[in-house]
């Protein structure tokens, strides 16, 4: 009997480069948001360091204009912090896009990979009844040649 060729193979390997792919821009958006995070951390710390750091006016004689630049250099912060804190929400939809299209590619190449396990399977099945045949056969001619003798 013939090895097993399974017909859609080129499918098959087109679905598997898919999901790879696939893959690939998931890890990718996970890493730019992970990055986002680490970044929306570092704001937060630094808008909190900020905050303790004593600016209040009235202080020290002469720290009027201190105050006035310690409030402008927090509502900077926070500005930044919006902004940070904004690029990690795209960057959460991106991995939520992402994710989506690896479980469409993915659900995809499965039902192809379970396509090709059922063919292998009726394949195997297939080689193993021609084999009995063929037992079968071998057994009635040496029992057809022990009668005759």
């Amino acid at each position: 009997m013939k090895g097993f060729r399974f017909r859609a193979q080129a499918a098959l390997d087109l679905r598997r480069r898919e999901d790879e792919a696939a893959t690939r821009v998931l890890a990718q958006a996970e890493r730019a948001l992970l990055e986002a995070r680490r970044a929306l951390t570092d704001a937060d710390g630094r808008l909190a360091d900020a905050r303790q750091v004593p600016g209040a006016a009235g202080v020290v004689p002469g720290a009027m204009l201190d105050g006035a630049w310690h409030r402008s250099w927090i509502v900077r912060l926070e500005m930044e912090r919006r902004a940070v804190a904004l690029r990690v929400r795209e960057r959460e939809g991106l991995v939520a896009k992402a994710l989506a299209a690896r479980h469409k590619t993915y659900q995809r190449l499965e039902s192809l990979e379970r396509f090709r396990g059922k063919a292998l399977d009726r394949f195997h099945d297939a080689e193993e009844a021609a084999e009995q045949k063929m037992l079968d056969e071998l057994g009635t001619m040496r029992f057809m040649a022990a009668r005759r003798a």
